[in-house]
């Protein structure tokens, strides 16, 4: 089994429990029974700051987990119970997704993921301002992803995106298709030291730049340690993100 522990250095923040699940695994088949992050994206990034598709996509349930591993190939089908519901359903397990990776070598991976409802997310797309404990909608949306990451030694590409199957009509016309993607270039310059350039976007989501792009330098102290340095120009909508224009 795994429990993990997490604190970020925020107002008011506490030590809570991040994963705590029990697991089965063999050469073939698995399972994970728990907290956890479902497997809907992969944010694969080599900054400090999280991706954008991790904001839009990342989603942490009390879930059951299962797949199997049949050559290059691994696929995940989950099951859980979340806390955004549409108007008048039951509190019941109703939310449910799959993921399948494959490995073409040693050179390439690629996938795709699915859930069945994007408002389940930890963007809390359907999180209403001003009953804060409510995250009941009219119209459900699941949500797909896509990824790739290819090494060429000492390089590696990746990218990734993940957006909305339908539009979320609660959100208004201008937040009803929410879509985030991501793209990194990584190059080891030696054995200790990575320097990746990133450039993302996002469509119909608040509070995020339309266009991001930056660089990071990364450098290995010892064994488990890394110092990291990481600079982002973003730019915004003004449509939907007034009064800001850029961000660095």
């Amino acid at each position: 089994g795994d429990l993990i522990f997490l604190y970020e250095e925020e107002p008011g923040s506490q030590v809570e429990v991040d994963e705590a699940t029990i697991n089965f695994d063999d050469s073939k088949y698995f399972a994970r029974l728990g907290r956890q992050y479902v497997p809907f994206g992969v944010f694969v990034s080599n900054f400090i700051s999280d991706p954008l598709v991790l904001e839009l996509g990342e989603t942490q349930a009390t879930a059951l987990l299962g797949g199997t591993r049949i050559g290059p190939a691994e696929l995940s089908l989950f099951a859980f119970n979340g806390d955004a519901d549409k108007a008048g359903d039951e509190d019941q397990v109703d939310d449910f997704g799959a993921s399948l990776m494959v490995t073409a070598g040693e050179m390439l991976e690629f996938g795709a993921s699915y859930m069945s409802d994007l408002a389940e997310s930890g963007a809390e797309l359907t999180l209403d301002a001003v009953t804060v404990d409510e995250r009941i909608y009219t119209e459900r949306s699941a949500g797909w992803s896509a990824y790739f990451i290819a090494t060429f030694e000492p390089v590696v590409v990746s990218a990734e995106v993940l957006a909305a199957a339908d539009k979320l009509d609660d959100l208004g016309v201008d937040l009803d298709e929410p879509l985030a993607w991501n793209a990194e270039v990584a190059l080891a310059v030696d054995e200790s030291v990575t320097l990746a350039l990133r450039i993302e976007g996002s469509d119909e989501i608040s509070d995020a730049p339309e266009i991001q792009y930056g660089a990071c330098l990364a450098k290995g102290i010892g064994d488990n340690l890394f110092l990291a340095f990481e600079y982002l120009h973003g730019e915004f909508d003004e449509a939907i993100n007034a009064p800001l224009d850029t961000r660095d």
